[in-house]
């Protein structure tokens, strides 16, 4: 019986690569956490679809809008002047709804120049006293 040759294909290249894993970070801050009443602040955000348009709203009430870029990024200024003192949420909406918190305060000065200032008398007073005291010579 005369031999048979079978042939068989071997691949010697290596498994393809998965395609990469896209991750969006949903993200909204604000420039500043807590700003004292009728006080500005801007929104910036990252994770909506690109070319979205952003709606960004308080108490359900807008105050300020965007459009986010091609990375789904977007920033806007927002109109909070007339919020009074307390806590608030701040959401973006563009598809998924991004949050940020937000305290309006009323903010106190004290003045701690009063106190240093009667310190500082209070030497000048001990020590013109007892110059007063050397000069009689008690």
């Amino acid at each position: 019986m005369a031999g048979s040759l079978t042939a068989h294909t071997v691949s010697s290249s290596a498994p393809a690569s998965p395609a990469p894993v896209r991750t969006f970070v949903r993200a909204l801050a604000l420039s500043a956490p807590s700003i004292p009443p009728g006080g500005s602040v801007a929104a910036t955000g990252q994770g909506c679809p690109p070319g979205s348009g952003v709606t960004l709203t308080v108490n359900d009430a807008e105050v300020g809008t965007a459009t986010a870029d091609p990375s789904g990024h977007f920033s806007a200024a927002l109109s909070v002047n007339q919020l009074p003192v307390g806590n608030y949420q701040v959401l973006a909406h563009c598809g998924p709804v991004l949050a940020a918190p937000m305290v309006v305060v009323l903010a106190s000065s004290v003045q701690g120049d009063t106190s240093t200032l009667t310190i500082i008398l209070l030497f000048l007073l001990i020590g013109a006293a007892l110059a007063y005291r050397q000069m009689r010579g008690n």
